[in-house]
C-alpha cells in the first residue's frame, strides 16, 4: 500500500483537482473524513464512483495495540506526492523514506537543529 495525500476536499474545485488526481494514481480505495464524504457523493461520475472509500471516523475507537510496523527498506516508496500542476498537469512523484530521511538531515544541518 501506498499512500497518497490530498489536499483537504472543501467544494467542487478542489474536487476536480482530486478527481484528476484520482485517476492518475488508480487507487485500490480512498479514505476521507465524513465532510469529504458527502462532497464527493455530490460530485464522484461514474469513472471514481465505484472506487472503495472508508470513513476516516470509523477509526475513532481503533486499538492501536492491533497495529504492528511492516517491514521498511529505505529504499521503498513512503508515499505518492503529486506536483502543485501550476505550470502543467499535476504528477505523481514517488518519495521514498530515503528521500524524507535526507530531507530531515539538510533541515536539521541548515537551521542548526539539534
Amino acid at each position: 500500500i501506498i499512500p497518497v495525500p490530498f489536499a483537504p476536499v472543501n467544494n467542487t474545485t478542489t474536487f476536480k483537482r482530486f478527481s484528476s488526481q484520482l485517476m492518475d494514481s488508480d487507487p485500490a480505495a480512498i479514505w476521507m473524513s465524513s465532510e469529504e464524504w458527502d462532497i464527493f457523493n455530490k460530485n464522484a461520475d461514474n469513472n471514481i464512483a465505484s472506487i472503495p472509500r472508508l470513513c476516516g471516523d470509523i477509526f475513532k475507537n481503533y486499538n492501536s495495540n492491533e497495529w504492528s510496523l511492516p517491514e521498511l527498506n529505505v529504499d521503498n516508496t513512503a508515499y505518492l506526492q503529486y506536483t502543485s500542476g501550476s505550470t502543467s498537469k499535476p504528477r505523481g512523484v514517488m518519495v521514498t523514506h530515503r528521500n524524507i530521511i535526507s530531507n530531515e538531515k539538510l533541515i536539521k544541518k541548515r537551521f542548526k537543529h539539534d
